[in-house]
């Protein structure tokens, strides 16, 4: 019988993983991971996917994604997926030795703006919590690495609205989010650190346009940066 296929509605932020069959490391060396990072910056392009945030760890992976339409999200995984599988067979000459997944991938909506904040703070702390980093911007293979790392070029697969939002607005200095990022428990919730000096008034049009990106209304968004 043929797989259900899934529809995801676009316009909505999804976390989506996936791991290793046996849970074996398919991520050994620089190549291992280069590859997959490569097939992701493709998939970007070829689907017109936004990348929120990402990490690639030995034997699995998260991604935070936006799809903007009806079904681009089960089209961009399944094409990840697949391409992944032949191409790391190809590398490492195992075509026809079985599976490299143990499934298909997960998907899990996000509920609202602080289970979004929560879930990229979870994704990009992953190799921290893991302890293959002592901070999590130095995990090579992430977002937070490339936030604070990477060159333009390198950044320009990931989504300029988040990265606009997270880095100008909400930490204003890059080294909060990433001290946040080593240093917080999982389990607290979210401090108010942009709760700066920023004029209200300058933020009326990133309100507006973030609001309808993240479906986050512009109260909670007034909430997050001031706490009012």
């Amino acid at each position: 019988m043929a797989r259900a296929t899934r529809n995801a509605i676009g316009g909505y932020v999804y976390h989506c993983l996936n791991r290793a069959n046996a849970q074996i490391k398919i991520f050994k060396t620089d190549k291992d991971y280069r590859l997959f990072e490569d097939i992701l910056k493709e998939g970007v392009e070829k689907f017109n996917m936004q990348l929120l945030a990402y990490c690639i760890m030995p034997n699995h992976w998260h991604l935070v994604l936006y799809p903007q339409h009806d079904g681009d999200l089960s089209l961009f995984m399944g094409w990840i997926t697949n391409t992944h599988t032949k191409r790391w067979h190809t590398l490492h000459n195992t075509i026809g030795t079985g599976h490299l997944y143990q499934g298909r991938y997960k998907s899990f909506l996000v509920q609202n703006d602080n289970h979004f904040l929560t879930l990229v703070r979870y994704v990009e702390r992953n190799a921290r919590k893991a302890n293959l980093v002592q901070k999590a911007e130095e995990w090579r293979w992430g977002s937070a690495y490339l936030r604070k790392y990477g060159t333009e070029k390198q950044r320009k697969f990931l989504n300029i609205f988040f990265f606009f939002f997270i880095i100008h607005f909400a930490v204003i200095k890059l080294n909060r989010w990433h001290h946040n990022l080593s240093h917080a428990s999982m389990t607290n919730k979210l401090p108010l650190f942009w709760r700066t000096n920023i004029d209200q008034n300058d933020l009326r049009v990133f309100f507006h346009h973030c609001s309808g990106f993240f479906s986050i209304n512009i109260k909670t968004l007034r909430g997050m940066f001031f706490g009012v």
